[in-house]
């Protein structure tokens, strides 16, 4: 009786470095949120990566200073400017005329690109999901905080210090203004 020939068993399919790392990172992506933190008086704002259309060089913007708005020109377009320090503490952020600093441009609920001023470079932090915790509505409220949505608390400096990350809300902003 002649032997049987024996089936192929499906071997794992070798992986190349790239293909390892693409899956590391594609794993990492599911599990982490890409923020764009930058300062804003004593607080940190963030906004995730990907609600983010840009951030450029402070150009001059214009405003009557009474009001936390004013406006800039960015390329061929007009956009509203937020001053959220003055927002959120009555007085306008302190800006450096030799050291402007930065716009973080990002889109409101209406697809309107917006620009937050602040004063240093943002920094883009990578933060566990289950780090990021939902703010409690009655807290927004009665806080300074009714900006923000989610906290998270991260080491962002150079020391590993942790810091309380808020995150934007942008739809809390822009009631606020029209409101």
């Amino acid at each position: 009786m002649p032997t049987p020939i024996p089936t192929p068993t499906a071997q794992p399919a070798a992986t190349s470095p790239a293909q390892r790392g693409r899956a590391n990172q594609k794993q990492t992506a599911l599990s982490h949120r890409k923020l764009i933190v930058f300062p804003v008086g004593e607080l940190r704002l963030a906004v995730p990566m990907n609600n983010i259309s840009r951030v450029i060089n402070r150009p001059k913007v214009y405003s009557s200073g009474t009001h936390a708005v004013g406006v800039t020109t960015v390329g061929d377009r007009e956009l509203t400017i937020i001053d959220l320090h003055q927002q959120l503490f009555s007085i306008p952020g302190p800006f450096n005329p030799e050291r402007p600093g930065y716009l973080v441009l990002t889109p409101s609920p209406t697809g309107e690109i917006m620009g937050i001023p602040t004063p240093e470079t943002p920094r883009l932090v990578e933060v566990p999901l289950e780090q990021i915790r939902e703010l409690p509505q009655s807290y927004r409220q009665a806080d300074t905080l009714w900006v923000a949505s989610h906290m998270v608390r991260t080491a962002v400096d150079e020391e590993g210090e942790l810091q309380s990350i808020f995150m934007l809300d942008m739809a809390a902003v822009m009631n606020k203004l029209m409101g």
